[in-house]
């Protein structure tokens, strides 16, 4: 399993939740259907704007999704 770091969280101007990974890169994360997305150019995971769910709630989606669909 890689590893990797986290090097910023944030709420970006669209109300959306970003992490910012220090090396690793998740182009293909979309693909998995979990409403986590990758934003190359800001090379960050980002969740949508919360609604039902809380911006910790969508922090520890990101976490699984990135640990158990892309192993890091």
């Amino acid at each position: 399993m890689k590893r990797d770091v986290i090097k910023k969280v944030e709420i970006d101007a669209l109300g959306r939740l970003n992490i910012s990974p220090e090396e690793q890169k998740f182009t293909q994360i979309c693909r998995i259907a979990t409403q986590v997305h990758w934003d190359p150019q800001n090379q960050t995971l980002y969740s949508p704007k919360p609604t039902d769910w809380t911006y910790v709630d969508w922090y520890n989606h990101i976490i699984k999704v990135a640990h158990e669909e892309c192993f890091c």
